[in-house]
């Protein structure tokens, strides 16, 4: 994966200095896109850079501009399309489909025209692009679900109310994302709509992995993320992410009693594997420990 990541960097050279980066051609997936749907924004983005995830080195920002002059901002992140196979034993196999490709995201609340404008901005300096706009329209979607005024209950955007009836899915075995599919879709049938499943401690959505490497993402996984709130959005399946997790920290789990397994040996952010942590104290006590936590949630949040 890390080859994929590397292929990105973009060095140019004119005398003894690197060029500006710049941004341009921008690709809009729907020009008309449903109040609370997705929209997406693919781009030529050049910048100087050696990792991709990291702010430090280089950002793409979307400024979106809504209806009575509402103005969001969010970030953009690198993406990888993937398809997925099983194999003869039914353990999934991800294989990377086309190139890397910079993208932003954006969630329309109010319905009416919007104009996005990107940035990009590295270390030698920060360019915009045209703007691009498309049309929110009314839908039936009632928003987010949010505390209602008395937090003992949950409510939508429109302030209608939600019963939360879930299971706590964790994480999947073998089959990958594949186990996710009739999971989130039986469950929907039979009437759960909310369901938590841990983004960390697990080979399957784990974005940051010893493999990936501290403050590097696993692309794989994170279109694994993607598919899984694809599926569970159709399923009428409200997902709540369990965005991090002690266990990763742990120099020995124990489970009824028995150890299970030695988790700090695999962290990424464990020395040993080329982070920048050598005890699991220094998570908690360090500001390289939480930067990385910042710049993980950052991704996951763009996405």
């Amino acid at each position: 994966m890390r080859s994929i990541v590397l292929s990105m960097l973009v060095l140019t050279w004119a005398g003894s200095a690197l060029a500006a980066p710049s941004i341009g051609n921008l690709r809009l997936a729907a020009a008309r896109v449903p109040c609370y749907g997705r929209v997406e924004i693919r781009c030529d983005l050049q910048a100087t850079y050696d990792n991709p995830f990291d702010p430090a080195q280089v950002t793409l920002d979307a400024t979106c501009t809504g209806p009575g002059g509402l103005k969001l901002t969010t970030p953009g992140f690198l993406y990888q399309d993937f398809t997925r196979a099983r194999d003869a034993d039914g353990r999934e196999q991800m294989a990377p489909a086309g190139q890397p490709v910079w993208m932003v995201r954006f969630c329309p609340t109010k319905p009416g025209p919007w104009q996005v404008r990107l940035t990009v901005t590295d270390q030698t300096g920060t360019a915009t692009s045209d703007p691009v706009s498309f049309t929110a329209l009314p839908s039936a979607s009632h928003g987010f679900i949010r505390r209602s005024p008395d937090p003992r209950y949950f409510q939508y955007d429109d302030g209608t109310p939600i019963s939360l009836i879930g299971l706590n899915i964790a994480w999947a075995g073998r089959g990958g994302s594949f186990d996710f599919d009739p999971w989130l879709t039986e469950s929907g049938k039979a009437g759960i709509n909310f369901a938590r499943i841990w983004l960390q401690w697990n080979s399957t959505l784990s974005i940051e992995t010893k493999q990936s490497g501290a403050g590097r993402y696993d692309l794989g996984n994170a279109w694994r993320m993607d598919h899984v709130l694809d599926v569970a959005r159709d399923s009428g399946v409200r997902v709540l992410f369990c965005l991090d997790s002690p266990e990763p920290y742990q120099r020995e789990h124990y489970w009824l009693g028995k150890l299970t397994g030695k988790p700090w040996e695999n962290c990424p952010h464990n020395a040993a594997n080329g982070g920048p942590l050598h005890t699991p104290e220094e998570f908690y006590t360090t500001e390289a420990g939480h930067e990385l936590i910042r710049r993980r949630l950052r991704y996951i949040v763009a996405r």
